[in-house]
């Protein structure tokens, strides 16, 4: 007689001997992730810092360069007489960016050297308000009472442009305090002794001030 047996067999599952491994990898991936972003962080602070005071360098250049533009030096220029007596500015000598300084027809290095005792008219283009220049029959631009002349005039519009170049002789009459008639330009001195002619030796200018930005 033959007897059947029935055999089971159970079979358990045996942990794959990489799960060790694979624990460790992930692990290690973890940290190095965590490093990655504590990188990439501190990257981008350090980006925004320093890029701070570089944007607002640019923005401080660029807001002086508005302010300057808005404000220009503006020119004076100076002239002889038309010729045959006739209309109009004249003959242009030299001009001057109207700059603040002290320009000697006579001795400085500048447009209008050599051109003292040849100018008889004044003309300015564009110049600011609340500016000054003074002419001067000194060719050093000194203040001695002797000289035939002195005439500063202030601009009271912005910018101040004179239609026609101006005979300095008809500066003459002009009060202290008064427009020169015609212009925007009012006299702050006049010292003359005689008919000043064609005796401008010295031009002294003072700019305003740009405004202060808000």
């Amino acid at each position: 007689m033959l007897f059947a047996a029935s055999v089971t067999v159970k079979i358990q599952a045996i942990p794959p001997p990489y799960d060790d491994v694979a624990n460790h990898l992930r692990k290690r991936f973890i940290v190095m992730l965590s490093i990655r972003n504590s990188i990439t962080g501190a990257t981008l602070i350090v980006a925004c810092i320093c890029s701070g005071p570089a944007t607002a360098q640019t923005s401080s250049a660029v807001n002086s360069s508005t302010e300057i533009s808005a404000y220009p030096d503006g020119i004076i220029q100076f002239f002889q007489e038309p010729e045959g007596g006739g209309g109009g500015d004249g003959k242009l000598q030299c001009s001057l960016t109207f700059v603040s300084g002290t320009y000697s027809f006579r001795y400085d290095e500048n447009n209008c050297k050599g051109k003292w005792d040849d100018v008889t008219r004044v003309k300015v283009i564009g110049i600011p308000s609340a500016s000054t220049f003074t002419l001067y029959d000194d060719e050093n631009c000194s203040d001695r009472d002797n000289q035939v002349f002195i005439y500063t005039l202030k601009s009271v519009k912005n910018p101040t442009t004179t239609d026609l170049s101006i005979p300095i002789k008809s500066m003459v009459p002009t009060p202290v305090g008064q427009l020169l008639p015609g212009t925007t330009l009012r006299m702050e001195k006049n010292h003359s002794l005689r008919d000043p002619r064609d005796l401008l030796g010295c031009v002294r200018i003072v700019r305003s001030a740009v405004p202060d930005s808000k």
